[in-house]
This record gives structure tokens, sequence and C-alpha cells, in this order.
């Protein structure tokens, strides 16, 4: 029932709606109604109204037009794009760029769109100021973005800046550097200087714009090193003690006299710590290596050199006026021996005198030394003096003749080893041959 009753009220009232929407609009022929008043086009917004952009970024700028009706519509996609100063900015004009401005140059230049669709089918454009300023950084990069040095080394970091329009700059000097720990490693004009073991990040920063790299530092290495002495004359045989002290990366120096590896070239030998033995005549060189680090020191072997003198015999008794001979024999750094009799300087204490062939001739009854010399090397013998001793008795006369029966007086006399001479008669014994006898 509800149904039918409303279908009845459209059919009743839809005519009478029907003809009074004609007589609003004039009824009869209705003019007006075929020929509607036309819409027009009146301005053109663009936005931003104005921007300020640094060289190398885009901004994009839409358009909006406004109708005499009221309405309004976004005719960007649809505008003609102009720049008033392409070198300054220059703006997109094709599908998918319309009204996309990039700043160029450092200057200024107007944004204009164009819509048409007026009045006569005048076109309407409305405009924006792009100021376009001084490029702008954009990024950091520092480089190495991660080091490792040994302590006490420094490492040498650069920061490049990327600006907006797509520059570089080395900014190394200008930038503020800093480290998140000081105690391992500080930083200045990009130069860090490692302080301890560990690691710390160094910081880039130009106002907001900042790049790290990371420093991790190492233990100390060897630099150097220094082998002493560094030179040094030794005669064939004998032998020099070297010492090797390494210097560190940190300044630091250590006794490596024992640990590093020695090595001498002919004409020397050498121990594994440093105690080098003179072989050869010449100029061998002795070298300590640690890995690649070496130092070195010349040596010069010299002929071998007398250590010592020994005089034979050590000892002599001989009575006065008596000669010894005496020789000397030296024996050399290199273990050699040599006669050198002939070349020492003989000297002998009271009581002797010494030839220089190292013949003594004892002078007083006592104790003598004898003494062979070169330069400082000494030998000495002794030599007892004893009293002179009989060397010869002269019987006076030496032939005599006497008649049987008769005597014959004989004197003794004995000549010594000093020459000089004692009558002995009374002191010999007397004999005599077959035919004569002697008495007191």
């Amino acid at each position: 029932m509800k149904s039918k009753l409303i279908l009845w009220s459209i059919r009743v009232f839809v005519p009478f709606i029907a003809v009074a929407f004609l007589i609003a609009c004039g009824g009869g022929g209705g003019s007006n109604f075929n020929n509607p008043t036309k819409r027009t086009l009146t301005s053109v917004i663009v936005t931003p109204g104005s921007s300020s952009l640094p060289k190398g970024k885009s901004v994009q700028f839409s358009a909006r037009a406004s109708y005499s009706d009221g309405s309004s519509a976004d005719v960007t996609a649809t505008a003609t794009w102009a720049s008033s100063a392409n070198n300054v900015a220059s703006v997109g004009n094709a599908a998918g760029s319309k009204g996309s401005a990039q700043a160029v140059a450092i200057g200024s230049s107007t944004i204009s769109a164009a819509v048409g669709g007026g009045t006569a089918g005048s076109v309407v454009t409305g405009t924006s100021v792009l100021t376009v300023s001084a490029a702008t950084l954009d990024s950091i990069a520092v480089i190495p973005s991660s080091a490792s040095v040994a302590l006490g080394l420094k490492q040498q970091f650069t920061a490049t800046g990327t600006y907006s329009d797509a520059s570089t700059q080395d900014l190394t000097s200008t930038v503020t550097w800093s480290s998140s720990d000081g105690a391992v490693a500080t930083v200045s004009a990009g130069q860090a200087s490692s302080l301890k073991q560990g690691s710390a990040t160094l910081t880039a920063a130009s106002g907001s714009v900042s790049a790290t790299a990371a420093l991790a530092v190492a233990p100390a290495t060897l630099v150097s090193v220094a082998v002493s002495p560094a030179s040094v004359s030794l005669p064939k045989g004998k032998t020099q003690q070297f010492s090797a002290e390494g210097t560190y990366t940190d300044a630091t120096k250590q006794n490596l006299t024992n640990t590093i590896n020695w090595s001498a070239s002919t004409g020397a030998t050498i121990s594994s710590t440093g105690l080098a033995t003179a072989a050869t005549e010449g100029n061998p060189t002795i070298t300590a290596t640690s890995a690649s680090i070496s130092g070195n020191a010349s040596l010069t072997v010299l002929p071998a050199a007398l250590v010592s003198i020994s005089v034979s015999p050590a000892s002599a008794s001989v009575p006065k006026g008596k000669t010894q001979q005496f020789t000397a024999q030296g024996t050399y750094t290199d273990a050699s021996t040599n006669d050198v009799t002939g070349s020492v300087t003989w000297s002998a204490s009271t009581g002797a005198a010494v030839s220089a062939g190292g013949l003594a001739t004892a002078n007083v009854v006592g104790g003598s030394t004898i003494t062979a010399k070169s330069n400082s090397i000494t030998g000495t013998a002794s030599l007892t003096v004893a009293p002179a001793a009989l060397v010869s008795i002269a019987v006076s006369p030496a032939t005599a003749s006497v008649p049987k029966g008769m005597t014959q007086q004989y004197t003794a006399q004995g000549t010594y080893t000093d020459a000089s001479t004692q009558n002995l008669t009374s002191s010999v014994t007397w004999s005599a041959s077959s035919g004569a006898s002697f008495t007191r």
C-alpha cells in the first residue's frame, strides 16, 4: 500500500517540477537555456610565491587557475612555464618536469606559468621570483675512511666537501676536526697523532654537515737499530762485544743485543749475542737485523798484536863475571808465537847487565831481574849472581930443572870468572908424578 502511494506521488509531481524549471529559465523557446553564461579565467597563482635556492638545487613550482564562477583548478601540468633568466634558473616545460626549476647560477629569475582560455583567447600568466644563492655543502667525505697506525705514528686524513651544485672542494684545513677519544688519538688539520693503543672515531664537521673515519692504534713498531760501537779497530784474533738498541715508533728504546739477529761479512765472526772475533785483516761489516730493520757497525781488522812475552830461561844462576843468554818469545792476539829476542828492549836490575840480544853478564853477587819489553808488553826472568868461580890455575915456574935431592918452590895463581886472580899456593892440592914429591 505504501509503495503504491510513493509511485502515485512521483507521477503527479515530476511533470509539475519540469514545468516550473522551464518557467524559471524563461519558458516558451527559452533562449537563455540554450546559451548559458560562459566561465572565464581570471588569474593564475604560482606557488611558492617567492623562493631562495642554493645553486644546484631544484624546486617544484605549481600553478593554480581561478575562474569567474569562483572555481579553481591545478594547471601545473598544462601551463606553459618560462624563466626570465635561463642562465640563473631553468624551468621544466616537458611532460613530467613541468614547473620544476633548477638553480643554475647566483642571481634571480622570474618563473612564470602561462595559461590560455581567457576571453577572446587571452592568456593569463602567474609569476614567482626565484633567488639563487651560492652552492651549499651537502656532504663531507673523509679519506681514508679507516686506518691503522703503530703507536707514536701520525696518519693524515683529508676531508672533501660535495656541494649542492655537485662541485667538490678540499676542506681538510677548514673543517673542525675532533676525536672520540683524545687519550688514544688527537687530530688537527686532518693529521691524527696516536697516543695510546686503542681505537678512536675522527670527525670532520662544517656546520651541521659531518663525516667520520675510524682510526686503530696498534702497538709501537721498530723503526731503527743502532749498533755500538759504531766503528772499532781490532788486531787479528781479538774480540769485541757489540750491542744493539732499537728505537720504536713511540720514541721508546730497547736493548735488543740478545734477541736480534747478528751477522758479519768476511773477515770476522760474531756470536748470537754480539761478540765479534777479528779473523782476517780487512774491513768486515757487523750487522744487527730484526725483521726488515737493521743497523750496521764497521770493524777494521789489524795485524795480530803482541799480548805477552815469555823470557827463557825463566831463572838462572851464574857466577860473577859469567854471561847468560836469554831469549824472548812473543805470543799474539791470534794465538801465534814468534821469537822476538832481537826486537825487544832488554834491561837488567842492579847486579847484571844485558845486551840488545839478551846476553846477560853477572856483575855483582846477588839477584837481578832480566826484562824484555815491547811497547807496554813485558816479560821477565830472574838471574842469581853467585861469587866468581875459579876458572884456571897458573903454576910458576912453568918449567924447572933441579939436581936430585934439591927442592924447587912452585906457586899457584888462580884466575876467576870475573877475571880476578888470587895466589892459591897454600890452598891448592899439590901432586907430582914419579920422580918428585911436594911438601907444603
